[in-house]
């Protein structure tokens, strides 16, 4: 199926590691001029020379999405490499774990600013662009805690939770400039992310890392983690020119593994 992403212009955020790699990766590989950034100078630019040697066109900024004056240069800079872009993928890195009483006012503030403000300071930034333009697509990266929380992961339960908002928000506004808004829910994913976490389980049970990897893979009804790769797939159909009408919805990419009917 063609996607319909030759030449379109994307960023993608947080992309030098894990979902925000792959999915970069995939749209570069489908044709689009694609925007990449994160914190390591070195990891992007190895990131760029890799898709480039890939026959694909990329451009690398560093960026930490915890500092807005960053993200207002990374702003600045993509808008006057690529002008506006037509796809803007927000994702950003998992927040610290932890309950209420295990957190402290600066993990909040830090946390709103890496896992939400940032997607609503990039969103108005080039949503006027894609108005514009004629429309644009916008898929935010949030968590299967959207729909059912996940034990000592209070500030991605907060946080998550009010990406969907934001979206469904966006969606509803925005569409009649053509902009098709959505999020996707990732659940066990195979990432360093997921790997920490498991890793943490596995010494609160006193088990291996191995036995906990087991256990979950036992509560997946398709008995297994997803790959970066295969989240990839399913964010490039729903930026793409293929998708023409799903707006303003979630999408739950966890394998079965949410019980909530949503």
């Amino acid at each position: 199926m063609d996607l319909g992403l030759q030449g379109k212009k994307a960023l993608v955020t947080a992309s030098t590691r894990g979902l925000g790699r792959a999915v970069a990766t995939k749209l570069a590989m489908e044709g689009a001029h694609v925007a990449v950034c994160g914190r390591n100078s070195d990891v992007v630019d190895q990131l760029v020379r890799e898709l480039k040697e890939r026959g694909a066109e990329a451009n690398g900024y560093t960026v930490d999405l915890e500092h807005t004056g960053e993200l207002d240069k990374l702003i600045d800079q993509v808008k006057e490499d690529l002008g506006t872009v037509d796809i803007l993928v927000n994702n950003s890195g998992g927040p610290k774990a932890g309950e209420l009483l295990d957190l402290t006012l600066e993990d909040w503030q830090t946390s709103f600013q890496l896992n939400l403000l940032s997607m609503v300071h990039l969103t108005a930034s080039f949503l006027p662009g894609m108005m514009k333009s004629g429309g644009g697509r916008i898929m935010n990266i949030a968590s299967s805690s959207i729909v059912q929380p996940i034990p000592n992961l209070l500030l991605s339960n907060t946080f998550r939770t009010g990406i969907l908002g934001f979206t469904k928000s966006i969606a509803t506004a925005y569409g009649k400039y053509g902009i098709i808004a959505n999020v996707i829910a990732p659940g066990r994913i195979a990432t360093d992310r997921v790997k920490d976490m498991d890793q943490v389980r596995a010494r609160g049970k006193q088990i291996s890392y191995e036995e906990q990897v087991k256990l979950t893979e036992q509560e997946i009804p398709l008995g297994r983690y997803g790959t970066p790769e295969e989240f990839a797939e399913a964010v490039a159909y729903f930026v793409s020119e293929r998708n023409t009408y799903m707006t303003g919805i979630s999408v739950m990419f966890d394998g079965g593994i949410v019980k909530a009917i949503s």
